[in-house]
């Protein structure tokens, strides 16, 4: 794609754009008295439709007065511009929090089509995809991001390994923290994914517990054998093969990072 000349040089590519505090700071809305301008980036675009990518340039550049009021997130970035910071989050770390729920907010906004997320969440070796949970908000968090507040803990990356486990063969999930080959903690069951809405709803039925190579199982009774078990649900926003985001039952929001081999070797997930 060519550019003008006026136009060439206030591209960036996404690390440079992520990386520069001032840019940061816009993209954060940090305050009606500061001037916002946004990263700039040339990258793939992301489709649900796999087969069909295709190049674009995503450049979001916006100013406000200093004393005007901040534009809404879902204003300031796009759907390109949201998966491309999240994926930056997830293999760095180093993308302010309000960033991230920032981008998880526009995604969830955009209602991206689904047909590939079964497939992409429950899939990948051995039983099924890892899941390495990255980055985690409360409900009040995301929803203060959206009026354009900037929290003061907006969230946090996670300190320890945890993950999920989705295994479409099954339909199982295991979700837990792992230290290694010294311990684990987790629960496991059954989930069932509902493609309208977009909905992964589980059910734990075991509590597993790991000390040193040795596994031991406990079953979850129901309180009461004639009500329902409650069950937990993620309304999923994005999924491709390197990321996913949810909102759960409570409203919080997460960000995952599919795990590979050495990662899941080096903590001791199942």
């Amino acid at each position: 794609m060519q550019l003008a000349s006026s136009h060439r040089a206030q591209l960036c590519d996404l690390p440079r754009a992520v990386a520069n505090s001032a840019v940061l700071r816009s993209a954060q809305l940090a305050s009606p008295a500061a001037n916002h301008t946004a990263p700039c980036l040339q990258r793939s675009r992301h489709s649900p439709n796999r087969g069909q990518l295709s190049q674009s340039l995503v450049c979001s550049a916006a100013t406000t007065d200093a004393a005007s009021k901040p534009k809404s997130t879902d204003q300031e970035l796009s759907t390109d511009l949201a998966i491309a910071i999240l994926e930056r989050a997830a293999s760095r770390r180093d993308v302010p929090g309000p960033t991230v729920v920032r981008a998880m907010t526009t995604l969830e906004k955009a209602r991206l089509p689904s047909d590939e997320w079964p497939e992409l969440l429950g899939t990948g070796f051995n039983r099924g995809a890892r899941w390495q949970l990255l980055y985690i908000a409360n409900k009040d968090v995301s929803q203060g991001i959206k009026r354009g507040e900037t929290p003061l803990i907006p969230g946090v990356y996670c300190p320890i390994p945890a993950a999920q486990r989705f295994d479409a063969s099954k339909s199982e999930n295991e979700n837990g923290i792992f230290l290694g080959h010294l311990a684990a903690f987790t629960f496991k069951g059954s989930y069932e994914w509902n493609s309208k809405n977009k909905l992964l709803t589980f059910e734990y039925k075991q509590i597993r517990l790991k000390l040193g190579p040795k596994w031991f199982e406990f079953d979850i009774t129901p309180k009461d054998p004639n009500k329902p078990a409650p069950q937990g649900t993620f309304s999923f926003l994005f999924v491709n093969d390197k990321i996913a985001c949810a909102r759960g039952k409570a409203g919080g929001l997460a960000l995952w990072k599919k795990a590979g081999p050495t990662w899941v070797a080096s903590v001791g997930t199942p």
